[in-house]
């Protein structure tokens, strides 16, 4: 099982909120591998850390690491990364939507896509409704529409299945992973 005190509390707790070293209970890392953890950290500066997990939809398990040599986060520092999880979250999400083209034509300028309607178009590959590109992208289900409506205008098809198939064909999206 991993030393890290953090990673023991995410591991055995199953909570994704963020957490301190500080907070972590004895229980679950001693006072003693706090402290051998804080000695390792210390020249680099890490003697109090904030981790932020992120909630992707992939299951694989990122994070966001803060960290200072002076003292422990406050209460109040730690409900602004409660407020700041979901935001760090979604600009992870977009970065991975992004870069899961690997190859592909990101920017969609082939076909005058803008980088908007390039994002719509990734996620619109992985199944998701107007509605749920909504929320994923937290904006209206009108506004979803419209972008959908300019991809399939600009790709000259008429539905959400034409559209993805235009799009491997052009180089818009990466090849689907088997």
């Amino acid at each position: 099982m991993n030393q890290q005190p953090l990673l023991r509390w995410f591991v055995f707790t199953k909570h994704a909120d963020p957490q301190t070293i500080g907070r972590v209970p004895d229980a679950l890392a001693g006072s003693r591998l706090k402290r051998a953890w804080e000695d390792i950290g210390r020249p680099w500066g890490l003697n109090h850390q904030l981790s932020i997990p992120l909630k992707l939809p992939d299951g694989d398990h990122h994070a966001y690491l803060i960290h200072r040599p002076d003292r422990d986060f406050t209460d109040q520092e730690l409900a602004l990364a409660a407020l700041l999880q979901p935001v760090l979250t979604g600009l992870a999400h977009h970065f991975d939507v992004v870069t899961a083209n690997g190859g592909a034509l990101r920017d969609g300028s082939s076909q005058g896509l803008t980088a908007r309607e390039t994002t719509i178009l990734t996620l619109l590959s992985t199944g998701l409704t107007a509605e749920g590109l909504a929320r994923r992208l937290s904006i209206s289900p009108r506004t979803a529409g419209k972008h959908l409506e300019h991809v399939y205008r600009k790709l000259d098809v008429c539905d959400r299945l034409m559209a993805v198939q235009k799009a491997h064909e052009l180089g818009l999206l990466a090849p689907e992973r088997s």
